[in-house]
């Protein structure tokens, strides 16, 4: 299986350091494919980039010309993940935001769910972030939930690339960020999330969409769920079902309440439901006027 990570940097140098770092010093690392796409504007990055070169199996520098701060964020994360699963050939590719990092185990975890997960048709990826509480749930549990891509720390599968690739070719990438845009495709089938945090988020730390208050109660909550150990040798990774309050529409994975997605996100459905839906106001209006 081949294994790719994509790091996202722009401006805070000694943060992207330390996401590389946990990622470097994760359990079987060695193993994955490790690019970083960062977006040139400040010296201290560009210093920093250097001194992580040997850290790195490809780096891409982009410009920021996009007409938007969001455009700009929206094209480094698609160039990213084209670029792991198309010039890699990888088969699943985690992406990390400069001011995230990543657990221990985390990468052991992602491996074992991957192979699990390898041939089931709704497998979209995994998130590594959670907000329950590490005290109340066992440290080896994950849930598979109807749930987006958390920009964070989290990654998709091939087979969910290829259409989400699709669905990135032609859209409003200046008002529309990059996850909503496949959010709606992804809950067609579930991420696999642990419910213990496998992620910790420094995005309070001169950050451009976040708040600056480190007792925030996103952060705070991150905090006390996160898990930076390693899984005793007696066990293994189960799914052990969890209600997640990461975000209100977070509900746990069954064939029955993906169907409507699903039908949704069909091209034939869709199209179907437009034209009768035109025949119908069609035959209204018909009525009427006569």
């Amino acid at each position: 299986m081949n294994l790719s990570v994509v790091f996202f940097a722009y401006s805070r140098p000694k943060l992207l350091a330390n996401s590389v770092n946990s990622f470097i010093t994760a359990t079987n690392s060695s193993s994955w494919k490790k690019v970083l796409v960062w977006q040139s504007g400040f010296e201290e990055m560009k210093h920093k980039v250097e001194d992580l070169r040997s850290s790195f199996d490809l780096i891409v520098e982009t410009r920021g010309n996009q007409n938007t701060v969001l455009a700009n964020i929206n094209f480094n994360r698609v160039l990213g993940m084209r670029l792991a699963f198309d010039e890699l050939k990888s088969d699943f590719v985690l992406g990390i935001e400069e001011d995230a990092v990543i657990s221990t185990d985390s990468l052991v975890f992602i491996e074992q769910i991957c192979k699990k997960y390898k041939s089931a048709r709704n497998f979209m990826g995994i998130n590594l972030g959670s907000v329950e509480p590490r005290n109340e749930h066992a440290l080896n549990g994950y849930s598979r939930l109807r749930y987006g891509l958390q920009g964070q720390a989290g990654g998709l599968s091939k087979n969910a690339w290829k259409r989400c690739d699709g669905l990135l070719h032609a859209y409003d990438n200046e008002n529309v960020g990059w996850d909503s845009r496949l959010e709606f495709y992804l809950k067609t089938g579930f991420m696999v999330t642990p419910n213990v945090s496998r992620m910790n988020d420094y995005g309070w730390i001169n950050g451009t969409h976040s708040t600056a208050d480190s007792d925030d109660i996103h952060f705070q909550l991150l905090r006390l769920s996160l898990f930076e150990g390693t899984l005793d040798s007696d066990l293994a990774y189960e799914e052990i079902s969890v209600r997640h309050s990461w975000r209100k529409d977070v509900v746990s994975y069954s064939f029955l309440n993906a169907l409507p997605a699903k039908l949704r996100s069909i091209d034939l459905v869709r199209n179907l439901v437009v034209r009768l839906k035109g025949l119908v106001r069609t035959h209204l209006y018909l009525k009427r006027a006569a």
